[in-house]
């Protein structure tokens, strides 16, 4: 997956798709069994991303009982079916699935092909 992407990059994908797992846990992180799970499913989803260049990796953020992945799309339908054919030999996961188009914000932000977004990891 790149390093990072910049505004223009994220218009070329106009789908944001975002892959939901729920837990519950009396702390603020999964259960280190759910954790090495989740790793698990985190590697199979982006080696499949990874064969093509029809979606690109944003975030993967932790909190409020689940853990989410966001990725930019071409196709949200197809990111969909590419990701669960990835996973079917392995799960089933507790996931969800959803998308939407993006707003084009180039009008409103200037120098989109300069503005940076650095896929990452975080806590909320």
């Amino acid at each position: 997956m790149p390093s990072n992407l910049n505004l223009k990059d994220t218009q070329a994908f106009p789908y944001k798709a975002r892959i939901s797992w729920k837990y519950v846990s009396d702390r603020f992180l999964p259960s280190s069994k759910e954790s090495a799970r989740m790793m698990q499913m985190d590697r199979l989803i982006q080696a499949a991303v990874a064969t093509d260049s029809s979606a690109k990796w944003g975030c993967t953020v932790t909190g409020g009982q689940r853990m989410e992945w966001v990725f930019y799309t071409l196709d949200d339908a197809a990111f969909v079916s590419r990701v669960q054919a990835a996973l079917a030999q392995t799960g089933p996961y507790p996931i969800e699935f959803s998308s939407r188009k993006q707003a084009d914000v180039s009008a409103e932000v200037p120098n989109t092909e300069q503005t940076r977004l650095t896929p990452k990891r975080c806590l909320e």
